[in-house]
């Protein structure tokens, strides 16, 4: 595959040569233009792996974070339908509690729909870690610079950790 992606790039690369009327250019030259054009590539689509997964982990968070507000609601107001419950029976009580009990039924509704969105949420995360770690492995095939490869190869090891699952409890 790899030879076939060079091959198609020495064509366009030794016209532009002989368009510009360029000096005799060595095949080194031209291999090594490729394969900067073939490593920028792989590193571009790196990077976009990375902003991608950044962008799924946030949204993420911003879920887990109305989930936790939700929850504190709901947990508020099951406590003030318990205290209506407890108080002494008349129509009023009644009333408060028939409305207390409505908010609280909305409020577990929501509650449903944010944890169900957050479920498709972490879904869409562990398929970006898995598509980033193929995009790290892709570059990594290209030899980029040593710098470059100690950064992706420390991003790889963190994906690779985050996308193992956890074990399960024997009871």
């Amino acid at each position: 595959v790899r030879l076939i992606i060079m091959s198609s790039l020495f064509l366009p690369i030794i016209t532009i040569i002989q368009l510009l009327g360029l000096p005799d250019v060595q095949a080194d030259d031209v291999v090594r233009v490729a394969q900067a054009a073939e490593v920028d590539k792989s590193q571009v689509a790196s990077n976009q792996a990375v902003n991608r997964l950044a962008a799924f982990q946030k949204k993420e968070r911003a879920l887990k974070l109305e989930k936790s507000k939700l929850r504190s609601t709901y947990n508020k107001q099951l406590a003030e339908v318990d205290k209506l419950k407890r108080a002494r029976a008349s129509w009023r009580r009644d009333r408060q509690l028939r409305d207390q009990k409505a908010r609280s039924q909305k409020t577990a509704l929501a509650l449903k729909e944010v944890d169900r969105k957050l479920r498709g949420q972490r879904a869409a995360v562990s398929k970006a870690r898995k598509a980033l770690a193929l995009a790290i492995d892709k570059e990594l095939d290209t030899s980029p610079t040593p710098a470059r490869q100690t950064y992706l190869k420390s991003m790889l090891g963190k994906v690779r950790v985050s996308l193992r699952k956890a074990p399960k409890k024997i009871s």
